[in-house]
């Protein structure tokens, strides 16, 4: 049997934990304190899209298999989750695009958790590049057990969107399932 929690080792390092001169420090000690509660598991990364790709194309996961070492060396197993449920903000605003539209024609704004829309092409493709460079670079770590592939799809209002894409698919799918105007009608 597996037991763990989430943890997020990007939000306990120096400034906010740790030390100037050993900025992770905390993640050792949190290790540890899991173990001593009975884990054996503990799920990284699925919010980490922004530190990961900073810039388009550029990755950087050398602070993530840190993390994971940390984790492993204490015993833990680790499940590695994509960081798609959080885009990254330059994604969004440099194509605003993925960005779902809401029921007024709005578009919703950049830098929150689901901030894209399902039917996005350009948010498909993103993700699919970070979900390869992460695999490339995190996937032999002797640690990993298992992959999560999304956080929750759906919430945060993002369960729709009214942009041209959604409007193509769900048009795309109404024409392969009824064929016929008329047997739309009946």
């Amino acid at each position: 049997m597996h037991f763990g929690a989430d943890y997020h080792p990007e939000h306990w390092v120096y400034p906010y934990d740790g030390t100037e001169q050993e900025p992770e420090a905390a993640w050792a000690r949190d290790a540890e304190l899991m173990v001593q509660a009975g884990m054996n598991v503990v799920r990284l990364g699925e919010f980490s899209w922004g530190l990961c790709e900073r810039e388009e194309g550029k990755y950087d996961f050398a602070w993530l298999r840190r993390a994971m070492d940390v984790m492993h060396a204490a015993g833990l197993k680790v499940i590695l989750g994509t960081p798609t449920a959080a885009p990254p903000i330059w994604l969004a605003q440099k194509y605003p695009e993925i960005l779902p539209v809401d029921e007024h024609g709005l578009r919703r704004y950049e830098g929150t958790r689901r901030a894209y829309c399902l039917n996005s092409d350009k948010y498909w493709e993103m993700a699919k590049k970070i979900v390869r460079a992460m695999a490339g670079a995190l996937g032999d770590h002797p640690g990993l057990i298992a992959w999560q592939i999304d956080n929750g799809i759906g919430r945060h209002n993002t369960e729709y969107s009214f942009n041209p894409e959604t409007k193509r698919d769900w048009q795309s799918w109404l024409k392969s399932k009824y064929e016929t105007i008329d047997r739309l009608n009946d």
